[in-house]
């Protein structure tokens, strides 16, 4: 790796079952020197659910990765004019949010970033992670 630290953009959708997998590797990618910049889409930031409060969830997100977390298409737009990152995640990923991208369709804070990653970013990966209950979960 070079001097400068890899700067990697983040992005969480409403897959909250999995949430427990998805984000400590914020705080892994962190202790390996990348720079992590938080997204996460207005479902996934606004929402309690019974795998998390959405303010323990919050604040996990900004306690590894030391950033405020970027919710609007307002603060996600400056993202790629200013080539702010050089590489897009987006773990975990909804099957909504893998048709959205699949279709170019930029209504939220991740589908935004996600779309025009190419502003300095590499093409964003995604993590679809099996969620509980999905009928094609391994027994």
């Amino acid at each position: 790796m070079s001097e400068q630290a890899l700067r990697v953009g983040f992005a969480i959708c409403g897959s909250f079952c999995t949430f427990s997998q998805a984000i400590p590797v914020i705080g892994t990618l962190r202790e390996q020197g990348c720079d992590v910049y938080p997204i996460m889409s207005p479902i996934a930031y606004e929402t309690t659910t019974r795998f998390g409060r959405r303010e323990d969830i919050i604040e996990q997100v900004k306690a590894l990765s030391d950033r405020e977390i970027i919710t609007t298409i307002p603060q996600a737009e400056p993202i790629g004019p200013k080539k702010l990152l050089d590489v897009m995640v987006v773990a975990p990923c909804t099957g909504n949010t893998l048709g959205k991208l699949a279709c170019g369709i930029t209504d939220t804070s991740v589908t935004r970033r996600a779309v025009f990653a190419g502003g300095g970013a590499a093409p964003a990966p995604t993590a679809p992670l099996r969620s509980q209950g999905h009928a094609g979960r391994e027994q």
